[in-house]
């Protein structure tokens, strides 16, 4: 129920790779912390409705400004978070 992908450079790719993975919709802490992932790839992970069951989600060390935080903030499949880390 976790994946780390820390400091791996998956990029916007990545994260929208990760938000259109049906095999994710069970995980409960999500770490990307240093992987090159801006507002686009955190637009994406907020738009994706695969994360419901997320608790924690470290995004810390990437290129994600108030406006990508915004996006996560928001995000209706987010709202279990325990923890956000931007």
């Amino acid at each position: 129920q976790r994946l780390n992908l820390a400091e791996n450079r998956i990029g916007n790719t990545g994260a929208e790779a990760l938000g259109a993975s049906e095999w994710l919709t069970e995980l409960r802490e999500l770490t990307l912390y240093g992987n090159e992932i801006d507002d686009v790839g955190a637009t994406a992970l907020a738009n994706s409705s695969n994360f419901r069951n997320l608790r924690r989600l470290n995004l810390g060390h990437n290129d994600i400004t108030a406006q990508g935080a915004e996006a996560l903030r928001r995000a209706s499949s987010l709202q279990h978070l325990e923890m956000l880390k931007v």
